[in-house]
């Protein structure tokens, strides 16, 4: 009896501080794990090196550790969406320097983040799968032209035991934007 009383004050303190925002039950996913590093950068001959600027970011929830919406999973917000899009175009020699030396505006929203919610039925004991869509288009900022539009989906899956489901989620979706900007990428390298 003096064990379960004990569980029981110490599952209602958890309780109480995780409603005074003291204790998170989730975190945004880390923008260094989602954000994709090229092995290779683009030659100075390039059409795009040192030429993009990530112009706007929209449609990325971020992270509410207490919310009973979909905003509960580890999400992005815009902010550090944006900063992802930086590492990942300033790794493959792409971003501009500054602003004003850009030639190419990039902007990123949000179609479907994949998340589970509150209420999601899976568990930490099954492989967790977050697929997401983005919209990315690229315009070149002298004439407002649209030089690329597409939106990308991609996957990644978290295995293995979490005590926490959103801890779980959070390395599914730290996969799955890798994944997102790794093929914007390799499709911005294409464009001659």
């Amino acid at each position: 009896m003096k064990t379960f009383k004990t569980i029981s004050i110490a599952f209602i303190s958890f309780a109480l501080l995780g409603l005074q925002g003291c204790v998170s039950i989730t975190s945004q996913s880390d923008p260094n794990k989602s954000a994709f590093i090229a092995s290779d950068s683009v030659s100075q001959s390039h059409k795009l090196y040192q030429g993009v600027t990530v112009s706007d970011t929209e449609g990325f929830k971020g992270t509410n550790p207490l919310s009973f919406t979909s905003t509960v999973s580890p999400n992005l917000d815009n902010e550090s969406a944006k900063e992802v899009l930086e590492k990942s175009l300033d790794s493959a020699g792409m971003l501009a320097s500054t602003e004003s030396s850009a030639r190419y505006a990039l902007s990123a929203k949000m179609v479907d983040s994949g998340a589970y919610g509150a209420f999601s039925t899976k568990t930490t004991f099954t492989d967790i799968t977050r697929t997401m869509t983005i919209e990315y288009i690229l315009t070149q900022i002298s004439n407002s032209l649209n030089v690329y539009e597409e939106s990308i989906t991609s996957s990644g899956t978290a295995t293995g035991f979490k005590v926490l489901f959103y801890a779980k989620e959070k390395d599914a979706s730290e996969k799955a934007y890798n994944a997102n900007t790794e093929q914007l990428i390799s499709n911005l390298k294409a464009i001659e």
